[in-house]
């Protein structure tokens, strides 16, 4: 992350975007080689289906509300985009049973 650091603040002049941009490549790639080395010691795959549906689901969503036109107040819009993100993705996750062990925490806490 420190190489990428200089090499995008310095050498690229991309300032804090260029900090952002080291973080997300230097974070990317621990995690792929963590990935890697699961599979690779362990013959384990860390994911299933269903995170891959949920990350498309999310980025689809994600999409959507980046796109809706702002209401004008900042704090309003904020709160707006968020809340409808939580009840999209969570009615979505939640309705479709894509992640079992949230369902099944809600139906037990239904019973208390």
């Amino acid at each position: 992350n420190v190489g990428l650091n200089l090499v995008f603040i310095n050498t690229l002049q991309l300032g804090f975007m260029g900090a952002a941009y080291a973080t997300l490549i230097s974070m990317a790639l621990y995690n792929l080689i963590k990935l890697i080395l699961i599979k690779w010691k362990f013959n384990m795959h860390p994911f299933e289906a269903a995170h891959a549906k949920i990350a498309g689901l999310l980025l689809l969503s994600t999409f959507l509300i980046f796109w809706m036109p702002s209401v004008g107040n900042g704090f309003a819009d904020l709160c707006l985009r968020v809340g409808l993100s939580l009840l999209i993705n969570a009615g979505i996750i939640l309705k479709l049973k894509w992640v079992p062990e949230l369902n099944a925490f809600i139906q037990k806490q239904k019973r208390f």
